[in-house]
């Protein structure tokens, strides 16, 4: 994992004394992948049992957070209104 994607904790693994490392980004990718995954498995999808079945879903779902990031950011681009309140 890249360093800039990694965030100390206050635990040390026991056996060697190296500091331990969570995800920046902690649950959230995975609680925004949920939904598509109670999708796929409402449309018959086993995931449980399908690792290729389960790399898509995250795939697509991946897709879909970086879609919606865009239109996020395209909505606050310097023309919106929003980026055009006088904060004084």
């Amino acid at each position: 994992m890249r360093e800039y994607l990694k965030m100390p904790t206050v635990r040390t693994n026991p056996r060697t004394g190296e500091a331990l490392f969570v995800a920046t980004f902690a649950p959230f990718p995975g609680l925004m992948a949920l939904p598509m995954a109670t999708l796929a498995q409402s449309l018959g999808a086993r995931l449980w049992e399908d690792a290729p079945t389960v790399f898509l879903v995250g795939k697509l779902a991946a897709a879909l957070l970086i879609a919606a990031s865009v239109f996020v950011q395209a909505d606050m681009g310097p023309e919106s209104e929003r980026a055009n309140i006088d904060h004084a």
